[in-house]
């Protein structure tokens, strides 16, 4: 009987040990989160844009509250100006008038900002030099 009791013995140790599956529990756990992609931001709607338009240009965009540096001004100083009674001036801060029409006088250095009370619209004005090809006609347009 003794070598019967060895034999369970040896048989019982030889079992074949098969790996277990791995088992998630999904109970009462959340799924795991995918990686969002990084957005860029966008630029805020609103903050001021430096525009540098040439003096003598026909015409140049802009958003309300820009500020508005000339350049290439052929002379020390520049006069912009209204462009009649009916036409808005659409520059601040304004130097003067004169009869009734509003100016400023700037430098290559100074800056005026596009302030108007209505966008989406042309605003003419007139500058003091003249410019090759000038029909006189001068203008910003208001998109924002």
């Amino acid at each position: 009987m003794a070598k019967a009791k060895k034999k369970a013995k040896k048989t019982a140790k030889k079992k074949v040990a098969t790996k277990a599956k791995k088992t998630v529990n999904t109970k009462g756990k959340k799924p795991a989160k995918k990686k969002q992609s990084v957005k860029k931001k966008k630029k805020l709607t609103g903050a001021p844009t430096p525009r540098n338009p040439n003096i003598c240009a026909p015409n140049f965009s802009a958003n309300n509250g820009d500020p508005v540096t000339f350049t290439a001004l052929p002379t020390p100083t520049v006069t912009i100006s209204q462009k009649s009674l009916t036409n808005i001036f659409p520059f601040t801060p304004v130097t003067g008038s004169n009869n009734g029409l509003s100016y400023a006088i700037v430098t290559s250095q100074d800056s005026l900002t596009v302030a108007v009370p209505a966008i989406n619209q042309t605003y003419p004005y007139n500058v003091s030099c003249s410019c090759p090809g000038d029909s006189g006609s001068h203008s910003v347009t208001v998109n924002s």
